[in-house]
């Protein structure tokens, strides 16, 4: 099966065919007897056209709009029983920017110093000086064009 590719406003992502299933348990209810592997590569868009407005206020708000969002799919794979997720972020302008390889979506990778943290910031969105100067928040603040097909391209290629 081949790659499904959903978007959501100013993030897509890009998830490999899922193996695996949830099986009927006695009594009808559904119970997981292993782990489903999900592997989700999160698109972010750095260009301009997130980054409208022309004073600083605004142009946090974008991010925190877009890292928000990033942070919600990545709390609910965290939160989701029985799912195994590994996440890479990207991001784009003119240039395809890798924030975070394909990594487990763990306590720790979500911590500030986690991969997950690197890349998108504080999940709350508050934007502390080291949250702006790293990241998507960077590549975001100087982007240019928008090449969304090699970004798409990237994601299925991290996708292998």
């Amino acid at each position: 099966m081949s790659p499904t590719v959903i978007l959501l406003t100013a993030v897509a992502f890009t998830t490999n065919a899922v193996t695996g299933a949830p099986t009927p348990a006695v009594g009808g209810s559904a119970s997981v007897d292993s782990s489903v592997p999900v592997e989700v590569v999160l698109v972010l868009d750095a260009s301009s056209s997130v980054r409208y407005g022309t004073d600083a206020a605004d142009r946090d708000a974008q991010v925190r709009n877009v890292t928000t969002a990033a942070w919600a799919v990545l709390g609910a794979l965290d939160e989701a029983p029985g799912i195994d997720a590994r996440v890479a972020v990207l991001s784009y302008d003119k240039d395809v920017r890798i924030l975070a390889p394909l990594s487990a979506v763990t306590p720790a990778t979500m911590g500030p110093d986690g991969v997950f943290g690197q890349a998108l910031g504080d999940p709350g969105g508050n934007l502390s000086a080291r949250a702006a100067s790293a990241g998507y928040a960077e590549h975001l603040r100087g982007g240019d064009g928008s090449n969304w097909e090699t970004a798409l391209a990237e994601a299925h290629h991290l996708l292998g």
